[in-house]
């Protein structure tokens, strides 16, 4: 789909949270009349669809595919689902979606598919009914008086949807179904995201009184539609409508080798207009929350705003070139309009390439793509889950119980992992997807030697991750099958999680038979996994200062045991949005220069060493950006005049 073709110490004292163990827990026993079956991991995967498959925006682009004009990346959702069968990203070669591709397109890439491939997914139908016409011409209008009129763009994609959408998206399926093909392939058609918090009578609607418009209002661009309430509604019902006639393809062909897998809700509370942020952002802001890319925004670590679109291969892209081109040689005193002024498009650019910075907008960011890869390996696992014999379901409504005991304020948002940095809620879904497959082994992203996995039983399993020097998540099932999955997604989602924070440290099911489902936060006690530091355990210290100098202050930090594999970068990026850029910057193994180590007071020495200056009375601005990069909580770190503010987190 082109829409103009995803450690905290807060207020952090040295608190940090005691987990308590429960008495009387039930162990898991064996049951001998478990009748259990491997589930095969897919063999071969390929990739077939739009942008949302194409991951435009997500990561980097692949080597030499730019050259026929697809703009695929290597971390949208089809290198997430590959992470989720072996731990790598999906190969180029195997990845035929194309940024831009409507329906006739993406049949024609059925071509590819052989019978060799076991499992592929297909991103079809959004460039079908307009979605690019409606973010210039509802949104961000850059074409100014060249875009059209909202109201009349949305009746157009909505008689699409009603009259044309069905019969394309049945012809490219179809192609798809007609070609020779492996007897376990399976596919899933993934829908779209609602790209907006709507929000409820009782939420304040801060994004109703503002225009996305890129362009300064004026007579001559034509004053672009505010974002308010009634607006959001219409354009996310299009999306939800565009998924219910695609899930009405999938269901006529009625065969349970193709899936329909609506991801949706997974974005709930990662969207544009949450109540808690401004909109729209700015360019150097980085909402780490969002799902959906704004104007420019970047995504991880990656920023690919000075990239750009060959235009000669989508009519779409090229209209836009055309149309701001266009209308800024008619208006040379027209002026773009805050916040996007931040990083203005180069006109210069146009009409033979756009920036990759306009055209990923409203397209899935990494961590999207990751929810979405997680969406479709829940449903092929879901779909050949171990299913344990004699198992009655767990009732409606099934108790959970927890410990009443608690996760501190200082709790981590996130640690480290292979691939990403994670919260606690990502970390058990992976631990849970294995278990509740009865697969107890490796689980992606997860260093081997920080996991410990234990069979419960016969096709049950105990998964413990070290997450830090002194803290353990884990995840027990004694059975396999759908009562874990039931199980465990409550748990977590009831329990043990509240928008990826952690609430209590310990959860619990018991159902019949001598299940038994747990997931825990505790103090580090399992002996299979080794006790030496490593750069995969989040924050253990962080010591910050501040120090007058001529007309600057300079800033320090001091870390052990965070590595965001970049050299600090993303903390010089996010102080760089700052009023004004920070100057003489470093990130080092700490000791350097001839200075003496910084020595925290449990006797260790720091492992990094930043240093920068900044402009006096920067409003604590410093302060925020290096707890965002760092995971912290909002108001969890001080960098004190002439000494040391430090942050012992699991001590």
């Amino acid at each position: 789909m082109v829409a103009l073709n995803l450690l905290s110490l807060s207020p952090l004292g040295l608190l940090i949270l005691s987990a308590s163990a429960v008495s009387g827990a039930p162990t898991p026993q064996e049951n001998p009349s478990l009748t259990a079956r491997a589930v095969p991991s897919p063999t071969k995967y390929f990739a077939f669809g739009d942008s949302f498959a194409a991951g435009i925006g997500a990561g980097s682009e692949f080597g030499t595919v730019h050259l026929d004009g697809c703009h695929r990346y290597d971390r949208g959702y089809p290198s997430a689902l590959q992470a989720f069968i072996n731990g790598h990203p999906i190969a180029d070669e195997n990845l035929w979606a194309c940024t831009g591709a409507k329906a006739d397109q993406v049949k024609a890439q059925a071509e590819h598919l052989d019978e060799t491939v076991d499992l592929a997914t297909i991103s079809v139908g959004g460039n079908n009914v307009g979605f690019g016409a409606i973010i210039n011409d509802c949104v961000y209008r850059f074409k100014g008086w060249g875009s059209g009129n909202c109201q009349a763009t949305l009746d157009s994609s909505r008689s699409s949807i009603d009259n044309d959408l069905g019969p394309a998206v049945q012809g490219a399926l179809q192609a798809f179904m007609d070609r020779p093909h492996h007897a376990d392939l399976r596919i899933f058609v993934t829908g779209y995201a609602q790209f907006f918090n709507h929000g409820s009578n009782e939420d304040p609607d801060q994004c109703d009184g503002v225009s996305w418009n890129y362009w300064q209002n004026s007579p001559e661009n034509g004053n672009g539609d505010k974002m308010t309430k009634d607006l959001r509604i219409k354009l996310n019902g299009l999306v939800v409508d565009v998924n219910n006639k695609i899930d009405e393809v999938v269901r006529s062909f009625n065969d349970a080798k193709i899936q329909f897998v609506d991801y949706d809700e997974k974005f709930d509370t990662h969207r544009f207009c949450e109540d808690r942020f401004t909109e729209p952002q700015r360019p150097s802001q980085q909402r780490l929350d969002l799902y959906m890319h704004q104007y420019y925004t970047p995504d991880g670590q990656f920023q690919d705003g000075g990239e750009y679109f060959d235009v000669s291969y989508s009519d779409e892209a090229k209209d836009l070139a055309e149309g701001m081109l266009e209308f800024a040689n008619s208006h040379s005193d027209a002026k773009v309009a805050t916040p996007f002024d931040e990083h203005p498009v180069d006109i210069s650019v146009f009409p033979g390439r756009i920036p990759s910075g306009i055209m990923k907008v409203f397209h899935p960011t990494q961590k999207g793509h990751e929810q979405i890869g997680l969406a479709v390996w829940n449903a092929y696992t879901h779909e050949s889950a171990i299913q344990p014999g004699g198992l009655q379901p767990l009732p409606e409504g099934f108790p959970i119980g927890d410990s009443g005991t608690r996760v501190s304020g200082n709790f981590p948002r996130s640690f480290v992992l292979e691939d990403s940095n994670q919260p606690v809620r990502d970390i058990l879904y992976r631990m849970r997807d294995q278990a509740c497959q009865g697969l107890c082994e490796t689980v992606s992203g997860i260093p081997g030697d920080l996991l410990s996995h234990t069979r419960q039983g016969e096709d049950g399993c105990e998964f413990v991750t070290r997450i830090s020097q002194g803290k353990q998540l884990s995840l027990s099932a004694s059975h396999a099958g759908q009562n874990c999955w039931d199980a465990t997604e409550r748990m977590i989602e009831e329990r043990m999680t509240d928008n990826g924070d952690p609430i209590y440290t310990e959860s619990w099911v018991n159902g019949g038979d001598n299940e038994f489902y747990k997931v825990s936060i505790s103090d580090f006690n399992n002996a299979n996994i080794e006790s030496s530091p490593s750069h995969h355990l989040g924050h253990l210290h962080v010591a910050c200062g501040r120090f007058e100098e001529v007309f600057s202050d300079r800033y320090e930090v001091y870390i052990s045991n965070w590595d965001d594999g970049d050299w600090g970068k993303s903390i010089l990026n996010g102080v760089n949005g700052c009023h004004l850029s920070p100057t003489g910057w470093k990130y080092e193994d700490a000791p350097s220069d001839g200075v003496s180590p910084y020595t925290f007071t449990d006797s260790t020495n720091a492992q990094k060493w930043g240093k920068w200056s900044m402009v006096i009375s920067n409003g604590g601005c410093a302060e925020s950006k290096i707890e965002e990069a760092l995971g912290l909580r909002a108001g969890g770190l001080d960098c004190p005049f002439g000494e040391w503010f430090e942050l012992d987190l699991f001590k």
